[in-house]
């Protein structure tokens, strides 16, 4: 789907960290890659400059380039795009797996200041200890994950600014628990969005490829499922997040009960 055509514009695939990013790309690399190709080549990642020799890709009838970030609108460093933006596709996921997946996700990469008493824990002792109130509580106060404040800025705001910058241009959004519960429909209404074609036999295709480089394995895609909470935390700990953090997940669209 490369063209000889110079890029006139990005179509972002942007999310808040820890919300199925990277899924969603082995996806669209699926798509826009039919024969494969390494992970990152099709559709870079754009955190702080500007990548070069990128593809192009013939979508919604222009020429774009399409890349990753987890940066909001308005961030200083979306000033080194040369390029405007030509639309968005952004992904949810429910605010209780993103913290729990990026507590996994600091301890991988020993980042000790997010943790309690800078002691680095998993997740499940981090629970068995007592401790996750503390995090809840964090996670209010900082409306997110205090590492990604800078890039990301507020969870329950990021949505938002990408659907404000996309206001007069192509936006898509995804919900991860839809996408995880019917991922064969969740490609095809991107293909709609995309404009492109494709069989039953190539959706099947395109999901299967892009599940088994995205496999759960314990590390970076530690649990990759919809509502992981739920077999993680006891009731009154869910419970206890969606008191806290309520008003957040109604600008969400997640319910505020368990």
């Amino acid at each position: 789907m490369t063209t000889a055509e110079t890029a006139t514009g990005v179509i972002w695939l942007a999310s808040y960290p820890k919300s199925g990013n990277t899924w969603l790309r082995e996806i669209l690399t699926n798509i826009l890659s039919p024969k494969g190709t390494k992970r990152g080549e099709a559709i870079p990642s754009f955190q702080k400059d500007w990548p070069g020799d990128i593809p192009h890709y013939q979508i919604r009838g222009q020429a774009v380039h399409l890349m990753k970030t987890h940066l909001h609108p308005g961030h200083a460093r979306m000033d080194n795009c040369p390029l405007p933006t030509a639309g968005a596709i952004t992904i949810r996921r429910h605010p209780l797996d993103v913290l729990l997946s990026a507590l996994n996700y600091a301890k991988i990469k020993e980042k000790a200041q997010v943790f309690l008493d800078q002691e680095i824990k998993p997740v499940e002792q981090i629970i068995a200890d007592g401790e996750f109130s503390h995090y809840i509580d964090q996670f209010r106060d900082t409306d997110g994950f205090s590492w990604f404040a800078g890039p990301a800025g507020e969870l329950s705001l990021h949505r938002q600014r990408w659907q404000a910058a996309c206001i007069d241009l192509a936006y898509h959004e995804i919900c991860y628990e839809d996408l995880f519960a019917d991922p064969e429909a969740g490609i095809r209404a991107l293909l709609d969005f995309l404009q492109i074609d494709a069989s039953a036999e190539e959706i099947s295709r395109i999901y299967e490829r892009a599940d088994r480089r995205t496999a759960q394995n314990g590390t970076f895609f530690w649990k990759r499922r919809a509502y992981n909470f739920q077999d993680l935390l006891p009731p009154e700990l869910i419970a206890e997040f969606h008191e806290k953090y309520s008003p957040q997940l109604t600008a969400l669209d997640y319910p505020t009960a368990p």
